[in-house]
């Protein structure tokens, strides 16, 4: 992609001059154009603005500019806002609250952004020079502690595509046991969750994708808590969720990406609230201090349900799929002693469900290989903030690992 970065130009003589095609084989819009043709030692420059994904622009097509993007971020009702004294840098802890989603300001100056690509027809004696910020794509997300705790996927997904030639523009909205319906505005009570999320769509007249992640149990909880129960408590209102929510996606020119929620490291029981504790087979009864649980779902079979029910779900809404879930369950059938995403209990945030950052990690070069429709091997380990915590650092083979289960699964 560097080479040209998915940027490929014709040019042929014309009536009135040249006419030039740049087709743009990214997957988002390429943005700030500037185009210039040399030929019988004439030169001329054109502004073309922004070339939409997957699509030819033609001398003469009129293109829109896109206007300066925000990059908000809002944590459980309030703007996020890091203060760069309150991170300990030997020790890798950051002070402030909140301490997650800890997306830190991108102070890229736009000089490290220019691109410049000469596309050379010797036979025809003509030059096309192109010259763009290396912008984008503009990705929103909205989350929740399984896409944002520690140093959160988002920032790890931006970092990434700085490694790959890109600077991502990202807004995210972060607010812990938050999933679609809620996102959508369709859980009575949960009104601030979706008016924040309805602020970083507002944050921009458009985005190349909208990222949404379902509650770790929407798409796995019944009524009847039964093992084999397909009763589901939640699904018809995860639809309707992902429906509205896509329809304000395509309110801003975007595509929506679902992101397949991770199982629990050892299964489900019935809700988000206890997790189990240890390996089990469907229907073992497990026996806690003052509860008694059955497993009614293995890491595998939650794994299956979700990567079931979100395919269903973005088969009806024609969204794009991560399949984030699925490489969490090749990690732990191969990998697990060498790169385990789960935080064990004892640890803040650790249940044996909940993620540090290998698992954020994980989500962003799922997100990495989808976007930019290339293997994330290779990459490097963005700077973590959160190193000295539960989120925990990554190391290059943890990090090589992680790559090559995204490629294979992805």
């Amino acid at each position: 992609m560097k080479d040209s970065y998915n940027l490929f130009v014709n040019a042929e003589y014309a009536e009135n001059g040249i006419s030039v095609s740049i087709e743009n084989r990214n997957s988002f819009r390429v943005s700030n154009i500037d185009m210039t043709v040399i030929y019988n030692e004439l030169v001329v420059t054109t502004h073309i603005g922004g070339i939409e994904h997957d699509s030819v622009w033609h001398s003469g097509d009129v293109a829109d500019e896109d206007g300066a993007f925000n990059s908000v971020g809002y944590y459980e009702g309030q703007e996020m806002c890091i203060t760069p004294a309150l991170y300990d840098h030997n020790k890798g802890i950051y002070h402030g609250e909140p301490h997650h989603a800890l997306v830190w300001n991108d102070y890229t100056p736009n000089d490290e952004k220019i691109r410049i690509f000469n596309y050379v027809f010797p036979q025809k004696g003509i030059t096309v020079r192109l010259q763009f910020l290396a912008e984008g794509p503009r990705v929103m997300f909205a989350g929740h502690s399984f896409t944002g705790l520690w140093d959160s996927a988002y920032y790890y997904f931006r970092e990434l595509a700085k490694m790959g030639g890109w600077n991502a523009q990202i807004a995210y909205s972060y607010w812990g046991g938050t999933g679609i319906s809620h996102y959508a505005g369709l859980v009575e009570g949960c009104e601030e969750r979706s008016a924040q999320c309805d602020k970083v769509f507002a944050a921009n007249e458009r985005y190349d994708f909208c990222v949404f992640a379902g509650n770790s149990d929407e798409a796995v909880s019944t009524y009847s808590c039964k093992v084999g129960a397909t009763d589901y408590s939640m699904r018809d209102s995860m639809l309707n969720g992902a429906k509205i929510l896509s329809g304000k996606t395509a309110d801003k020119h975007a595509r929506m990406i679902l992101w397949v929620t991770h199982a629990y490291r050892y299964g489900f029981f019935y809700d988000m609230g206890v997790k189990p504790w240890h390996e089990g087979k469907q229907g073992d009864p497990y026996y806690g201090e003052n509860a008694s649980y059955i497993l009614t779902l293995t890491n595998k079979q939650m794994t299956e349900a979700n990567m079931d029910w979100y395919t269903k779900l973005a088969d009806q809404t024609g969204a794009l799929l991560a399949p984030v879930a699925a490489v969490y369950r090749y990690i732990l059938e191969n990998n697990i002693s060498e790169a385990d995403p789960y935080i064990v209990p004892g640890e803040e945030c650790g249940d044996n469900g909940h993620q540090n950052n290998l698992g954020n990690y994980i989500a962003a070069c799922v997100l990495y290989k989808l976007i930019f429709r290339e293997s994330p091997v290779g990459l490097g380990i963005p700077q973590s903030h959160s190193f000295g915590t539960a989120g925990g650092g990554i190391t290059l083979r943890q990090a090589e690992l992680i790559q090559n289960a995204v490629d294979k699964i992805v």
